[in-house]
């Protein structure tokens, strides 16, 4: 969004707080930063975001590897991931995402599972699939 949240409802909203090996780990927030992206998990039918209309920004920033965008059809650059059915999936070059949407560079998230968690946030850890591989030959 090109706001900053005032108060949000019917979902929670995740940053990335960091990586390991096919896993990425997020972390919730209870406030939405101007133009930066947010991964959510809606908790309703509906989901109510009132923002404050003075702190607009003009473009989409990067939270820790996830690149937001306020164009539709963004380009999701080769080895990128998008989200798709619970995890993260690699692209080849060809996926696009919407405007108020996100994709992963996962070479550009820092940190590694969060260590030390604090209370009232909640953790969780994502599936990050790779390229399709031979699994037999008959």
């Amino acid at each position: 969004m090109p706001y900053t949240s005032v108060s949000t409802s019917g979902a929670i909203f995740y940053e990335v707080a960091g990586k390991e090996e096919d896993k990425v780990y997020l972390v919730s927030v209870t406030t939405l930063n101007a133009g930066m992206p947010y991964i959510f998990e809606a908790t309703a039918s509906q989901i109510k975001v009132v923002y404050d209309k003075n702190t607009e920004v003009a473009t989409a920033g990067v939270n820790n590897g996830l690149q937001g965008t306020f164009e539709d059809n963004t380009e999701v650059p080769a080895d990128n991931y998008i989200l798709y059915g619970g995890a993260f999936w690699l692209t080849d070059g060809t996926a696009k995402v919407n405007a108020y949407r996100a994709y992963l560079d996962l070479s550009a998230v820092e940190g590694g599972a969060p260590t030390q968690q604090m209370p009232g946030r909640r953790y969780i850890g994502m599936s990050v699939q790779g390229e399709n591989e031979t699994t037999g030959v008959e």
